[in-house]
């Protein structure tokens, strides 16, 4: 389904707000991007010296986003085609595990989850961003980017394009409400660990791209304690 949908349209390319924020100060190490799809959250992290990888199950995005790579940054980015809530990453790899708006099915269960944030190494971050399904009626909540790996900002209406296309480029996918929210993995989150952020907030709109149609994050910032 996701090479169809990176055939259709591509996204702003342009780092996620959220990330920008959270990440601004913190000393550069190994990230993992979950979903990473045309990769403008691992050229932002790899510009400002992080080691990357970068993973999604769409080859079709990972290509894109390895075609926008410069020479300067490119060898501080891996492009891994995989799916994550089948393939557990690396214990403890990573001092950033970056999910931006990644859709987790909740029948993929407690396993992906834990696999997810026994990715961070102790000290490190684990940050989620999804959307507010508690948007105001007027400005719909935004439906899910993308399956298991994307741009971070498709954020596509559930049933609508945002871009005003043909119906052909509708969200085809799962109820947004059959999703994990960051708070549902907060609650997981048991001795070992600090949350330092869950809240909601408004977005960092981009100017163009399928996130135009976007209105509030929730955040979830935690800290691996041990």
């Amino acid at each position: 389904m996701w090479d169809e949908i990176y055939a259709e349209r591509n996204w702003s390319g342009a780092v996620n707000g959220a990330l920008a924020v959270e990440a601004a100060g913190l000393e550069p190490g190994r990230a993992l991007d979950v979903g990473s799809g045309e990769g403008g959250d691992a050229l932002w992290l790899a510009a400002r010296g992080w080691r990357v990888t970068a993973t999604d199950i769409s080859p079709v995005a990972l290509e894109r986003a390895a075609a926008s790579v410069t020479a300067e940054h490119g060898d501080r980015i891996e492009w891994v085609h995989v799916d994550l809530t089948a393939e557990a990453p690396e214990p403890g790899g990573y001092d950033l595990v970056s999910l931006m708006y990644f859709p987790l099915l909740r029948s993929q269960g407690p396993t992906a989850m834990r696999a997810l944030t026994d990715a961070v190494a102790p000290g490190g971050l684990f940050l989620m961003v999804g959307h507010d399904l508690g948007a105001p009626a007027d400005q719909p909540a935004a439906g899910p980017g993308h399956g298991h790996g994307h741009n971070h900002d498709h954020d596509a209406p559930a049933g609508a394009d945002p871009d005003g296309g043909s119906p052909s480029r509708q969200w085809r996918g799962p109820d947004p409400s059959e999703f994990l929210r960051p708070e549902e993995f907060a609650a997981t989150l048991g001795e070992g660990w600090q949350v330092e952020t869950l809240e909601t907030r408004p977005r960092v709109v981009p100017t163009s791209g399928a996130g135009v149609g976007h209105v509030d994050d929730v955040v979830l910032r935690a800290r691996r304690t041990a």
